[in-house]
């Protein structure tokens, strides 16, 4: 069994610039009539027609799924859309840059968006390209003529996605956003050092890492060892987590996912961790109480 601990205090560390992007104003952008084609027809809009936020296109999300042929329904506890087509199944959050997919096996994926589905004037809108391609249709996009054109694979074709995404075990409503940053940025770190294959995000082993972090802020301490749990591996094992090869990242004092990621990036024990091709899954959890707290727990 392979056992792996790395611990960071980020309270006194330099104010980091690691923001990915810079955010511009979330208003729609006033342009002429976008048209929207799927398989050489033309969608009809009568109620809101498709829009420019922040450079990207977005759509009625029940217009568009439909006329591409997916069902659609709509959870309002959740705030969310599933739509089914075939074998591919997606659920879109409102609000929310990140995506859950299926292709029908057991396998999924959550992807990251570069702009959340919104409400906008009591209609939500998705984003156009993401929507097509992770129900297996291409999009092309025609700037002259503000014209996008979706085209099926047919049943059996495989998604061909322009966005990050990863292997998913569980349900992403199930953890809070910034968790969500903090996975994709972890797997951006294996990215630049060329660690191998990327982490999948595993949610029990996140809920198990908030836990951690919950409890090193309600019993006020900072280690690897939990007055609660003992050791990060007879904590993982407590809430049923098996591996043969584990690790634990925890930080304190981060405010944001860009910046304790990139705190752990630059500190050769946690980066060890992040980049260990030991290491299949990932769990991340985050807790804002009198400070802030992050757990990175990792199996194989």
């Amino acid at each position: 069994m392979k056992l792996f601990i790395s611990k960071f205090h980020g309270w006194l560390a330099l104010w980091l610039m690691a923001a990915l992007f810079v955010t511009g104003n979330t208003a729609a952008a006033a342009a002429d009539k976008i048209t929207i084609n799927v398989n050489g027809q033309s969608v009809s809009f009568p109620d809101m027609q498709p829009t420019r936020v922040e450079g990207r296109v977005l759509v009625p999300l029940r217009q568009v799924l439909e006329a591409m042929g997916a069902e659609v329904k709509w959870n309002n506890k959740s705030q969310s859309a599933v739509a089914t087509l075939n074998q591919s199944t997606v659920e879109i959050m409102l609000d929310s840059r990140y995506i859950q997919a299926s292709n029908g096996t057991d396998s999924s994926q959550v992807v990251q968006l570069d702009i959340p589905a919104i409400l906008l004037e009591g209609r939500t809108m998705i984003p156009l390209r993401a929507s097509g391609e992770l129900l297996g249709f291409s999009v092309s996009w025609d700037e002259a003529t503000l014209t996008a054109d979706l085209k099926s694979g047919g049943p059996s074709s495989e998604p061909a996605l322009s966005f990050p995404h990863y292997p998913l075990q569980g349900d992403i409503k199930q953890l809070h956003e910034e968790e969500l940053d903090a996975f994709f940025l972890t797997n951006s770190v294996r990215e630049r050092h060329k660690a191998g294959i990327p982490l999948g995000l595993h949610v029990e082993l996140s809920q198990v890492a908030r836990e951690k972090s919950k409890d090193m802020s309600d019993k006020d301490y900072f280690d690897h060892s939990s007055p609660t749990y003992g050791s990060p591996f007879d904590m993982m094992k407590s809430f049923g987590i098996s591996f043969n090869a584990a690790g634990e990242n925890i930080a304190m004092g981060y405010p944001t996912p860009e910046e304790v990621v990139t705190g752990w990036e630059h500190s050769p024990g946690h980066l060890s961790n992040i980049v260990s091709e030991n290491f299949a899954y990932i769990g991340v959890g985050y807790i804002e109480g009198s400070n802030v707290f992050w757990t990175q727990m990792f199996t194989d």
